[in-house]
């Protein structure tokens, strides 16, 4: 893990009390960071850690708890705020797109993937900027309609990003499936947004030209993490906390693109 990074991530974590003498003493948290940021960016199973960052159990212990305490929420929303401030999040044209993940192991939270012969499987609602940025997602399983994690997906934004002022006016584009009168409704009067969904015929026209303007930005984003899905499917909260992680890590990894721009996390 990036030193820059993990500055980040220590400031975040909570205040662990030091062991009674006599027990084994507390894993360094650098180490099971890094033992974190290992599996995120293999894909690699709890128990192929290298034993020199951590054990398999104790990463995945840590992990599930700074979940819960909302760690890597935080850490994504720092690197949005000093994404925008220093580069500049694109508002006025913005994508929102579900697209499925495998899982090998059913959990309580999957649901059967209909495009793929009914195995189990999550779906994740992303919302980027025109440039890919993603900043609001939703976490179902693989049976739970687009049209369905469209007001999380938003919601998740607008607390994300509660402090930034866009400052124009701000389009959304959707796909077919978001097509109805209700979501357009919503769209535009609970989150201020011009809906924009494109007619079948004038996609046909555009088919040869290039892939739908409003899906690249949100599979660009989503990329990072298809590596990791399998891994991380299993449980809904395992997966929404490796996706904050990402998304964290590539809002910095875009930024430090930049030339003479170093990753701020």
């Amino acid at each position: 893990m990036p030193d820059a990074m993990w500055e980040s991530i220590r400031v975040l974590l909570p205040v662990y009390r030091t062991e009674p003498f006599g027990r084994r003493p507390r894993k360094d948290l650098r180490s099971v960071a890094d033992a974190i940021y290992y599996t995120l960016r293999t894909g690699c199973q709890w128990k192929a850690i290298p034993v020199c960052l951590a054990s398999g159990s104790t990463a995945h212990a840590y992990f599930q708890e700074w979940v819960k305490r909302g760690v890597f929420a935080d850490l994504w929303e720092i690197a949005l705020e000093l994404y925008d401030d220093l580069v500049g999040l694109d508002w006025r044209w913005q994508s929102i797109d579900g697209t499925m993940t495998k899982v090998p192991l059913e959990g309580k939270s999957t649901g059967k993937n209909p495009t793929d012969r009914g195995k189990t499987g999550t779906k994740r609602s992303l919302l980027p900027d025109a440039a890919g940025i993603p900043t609001g997602l939703a976490v179902g399983g693989a049976t739970v309609h687009d049209i369905r994690l469209l007001r999380s997906t938003l919601s998740d934004a607008q607390m994300r990003i509660r402090g930034i002022n866009s400052g124009v006016k701000e389009h959304l584009c959707m796909a077919k499936g978001y097509d109805s009168v209700a979501a357009s409704v919503m769209v535009q009067n609970l989150f201020e947004y011009i809906p924009y969904v494109r007619a079948r015929g004038e996609e046909k026209k555009s088919i040869r030209m290039s892939l739908s303007a409003y899906k690249g930005p949100v599979m660009g984003a989503s990329k990072g993490a298809n590596s990791t899905g399998k891994a991380w499917g299993i449980l809904i909260g395992g997966f929404f906390g490796v996706l904050l992680l990402e998304f964290a890590h590539g809002t910095s990894a875009r930024y430090a693109k930049n030339p003479g721009k170093p990753a701020f996390i």
